[in-house]
């Protein structure tokens, strides 16, 4: 059965394998007839100077602890620029097989469950397995139901990164969509949302 990732060299490295190790449902990409590239502007393999459509923000960055095994899924480019390194193209262009779903996002949904039911003991128990497994010594702690769905979020936010999923779970929160320095904070109810 599947495990939870929980050596730095593990978590680092499950993005290089196929299958994730994590993944419980993943969309295999055969490069052969994979011409377009749905996954290009993830990958640096095509262009030495990478075509940056989509970088981490700053933001994001900040929100990992220095002892987080996930601090390797970024990297700087020569540039400056920082970018992601879940997405490879290890064994050729637009190649890498996408999770759809993974373990991880399994004891995030658990814990937010928990802790919408007040089950604040369980909740904070599925976050730490996970935020245990990524390298992290000390757990979240609180007796506050807010506190702990703001840390799932967080956390699914450190965890799912570039994995399509955050858009969605602001929507489904009805959390405003935030923007880059400058621009402003779009309202979740907005008509262009």
């Amino acid at each position: 059965g599947l495990t939870l990732l929980d050596s730095e060299q593990d978590v680092t490295n499950a993005f290089y394998e196929v299958p994730n190790p994590e993944s419980i449902m993943e969309l295999s990409i055969d490069p052969v007839e994979e011409s377009l590239g749905s996954n290009d502007g993830l990958c640096p393999y095509t262009n030495p100077n990478h075509w940056f459509d989509v970088i981490p923000s700053q933001n994001l960055l900040n929100t990992y602890d220095p002892a987080d095994y996930r601090n390797s899924w970024f990297t700087n480019h020569t540039d400056g620029f920082p970018y992601t390194l879940k997405w490879d193209c290890s064994t050729g262009p637009f190649d890498d097989n996408i999770p759809l779903v993974r373990l991880p996002e399994m004891y995030l949904i658990k814990a937010e469950a928990h802790a919408e039911e007040d089950e604040l003991t369980l909740a904070l128990d599925a976050l730490e397995e996970l935020q245990s497994a990524r390298g992290l010594t000390v757990p979240f702690v609180s007796t506050d139901k807010d506190e702990i769905i703001d840390e799932v979020m967080v956390e699914r936010r450190r965890e799912l990164n570039f994995e399509g999923h955050r858009w969605y779970d602001l929507k489904r929160r009805a959390m405003d969509i935030p923007k880059q320095v400058g621009a402003t904070t779009v309202p979740y109810n907005d008509f262009r949302i």
